[in-house]
């Protein structure tokens, strides 16, 4: 983390590790709506995947220069498949070494506030959770008077996830079949007016376009969606 009160550089990196030391059969089910949080539908998913154990490996990067932001993030997440009943041959103690499904997803994202205020950084959460940059906290509140409008931010956003591992691969006595969970790539862009420190209205369009690794119906395997929202947050 570097700032000089009014720019900040921040660089972080996750690691998650989940184990299945039970005797039954775990699965995981790896899933996400398309940046339309008020919807639950989920264009692309993984199914069910009977899982010995998971591991997670993420890197983000994000900086403000006074009212400019840029920030990203990639995301691996890696499953060991279980063996039991769903394997005749080839095992390795629980799980085959050679079976490991391996997903990504990553994002860049950017803004400029019209109006010139710059976000600050919190390096630690109230919550004990990992800090971040805040919301612009307007330097003339919008008025009724008419004298100020409050700030205004440009925003623009790419994300990628790709739940497909060897989507081809077709299940025998000795390997089990490739995933084939789908490909989402979605541009934002947005407004967002900050009436004060309490109230903030958001306008975003989100072009979407989803394709599933094997083409079998071109009209159900290959979907594009032009989704306009309008929100209005309160938050003290």
């Amino acid at each position: 983390m570097w700032t000089d009160g009014r720019s900040n550089v921040s660089i972080g990196m996750s690691i998650a590790s989940v184990l299945n030391s039970g005797g039954g059969v775990n699965t995981l089910n790896l899933q996400d709506r398309p940046q339309v949080r008020n919807d639950p539908t989920r264009l692309i998913s993984t199914g069910n995947i009977a899982a010995k154990t998971a591991d997670m490996i993420a890197f983000d990067m994000g900086g403000n220069w006074e009212n400019f932001f840029l920030g990203g993030e990639w995301a691996q997440f890696s499953v060991d498949r279980q063996c039991g009943t769903l394997r005749n041959a080839v095992c390795s103690g629980n799980f085959d070494i050679a079976d490991r499904p391996t997903f990504e997803g990553w994002y860049v994202e950017g803004s400029w506030v019209m109006t010139g205020e710059a976000k600050s950084y919190t390096p630690a959460a109230l919550n004990n959770e990992t800090g971040g940059f805040q919301s612009i906290v307007p330097s003339r509140p919008f008025s009724l008077a008419g004298d100020s409008w409050g700030a205004w931010e440009l925003v623009a956003r790419y994300s990628s996830t790709d739940l497909n591992w060897n989507p081809t691969q077709l299940a025998t006595a000795t390997q089990l079949a490739g995933i084939n969970g789908g490909r989402e790539d979605i541009i934002a862009l947005g407004v967002n007016w900050y009436l004060n420190r309490n109230v903030r209205v958001m306008f975003q369009d989100n072009i979407i376009n989803v394709k599933k690794g094997i083409a079998t119906n071109l009209s159900r395997d290959s979907q594009n969606l032009n989704v306009a929202m309008v929100r209005v947050q309160f938050a003290n």
